[in-house]
């Protein structure tokens, strides 16, 4: 990946997580939150045609699920309203650790927009960042690998009006997309 693009990647996330820990969000965002009520809007798992989560739109990543595709157990830490991307859609930061093993990981974060054409949208602007050396693979309406480092390789992937992307610590590329595929699968 260019390092140019790199550096604007990991700006950004930084930036991302310094507002987001601080509550000074861009004041349109911070409006559009607070209006923001429908629970389609607000919660992926409702957009994807799940019962509403009291939690969050990581109700579509359950530690069972984990456990049944990767054969280890991991618990749920407490998820994070993750900042609005590109046009305004606010969705999940949701991490898990291992119960068994130390220092390993998942991290998850899921968006659900207004419609799949939006999504799709969304989903091909951020997709400059794709490592195309890796190819595509065939998860969900559309997938593609990002490398902002070698210790956690991410997956993104669209279905529907749901975009998501997972990465797994210590990196483990096969459990990634055997995660990524059955969770696309569910919505």
């Amino acid at each position: 990946m260019n390092p140019r693009i790199k550096l604007v990647l990991m700006t950004a996330a930084l930036l991302t997580v310094i507002v987001s820990g601080t509550g000074m969000a861009h004041p349109k965002a911070r409006q559009q939150r607070t209006a923001q009520t429908d629970a389609k809007k607000s919660d992926p798992s409702v957009a994807a045609g799940r019962k509403a989560s009291p939690a969050s739109g990581c109700s579509l990543l359950t530690p069972a699920m984990i456990k049944k595709v990767l054969g280890d157990s991991f618990r749920s830490d407490a998820p994070r309203k993750a900042m609005p991307w590109y046009g305004g859609a606010w969705g999940w930061s949701c991490q898990y650790s291992s119960v068994d093993q130390r220092d390993a990981k998942i991290d998850f974060v899921v968006y659900a927009e207004a419609s799949p054409t939006k999504a799709k949208q969304d989903f091909d602007k951020y997709s400059i960042a794709a490592d195309s050396s890796k190819g595509n693979p065939s998860i969900g309406d559309s997938a593609y690998w990002v490398t902002p480092t070698k210790k956690e390789p991410l997956i993104y992937v669209l279905k529907g009006k749901v975009r998501f992307s997972l990465g797994i610590i210590p990196a483990n590329e096969k459990q990634l997309k055997d995660l990524a595929a059955a969770l696309a699968a569910g919505i």
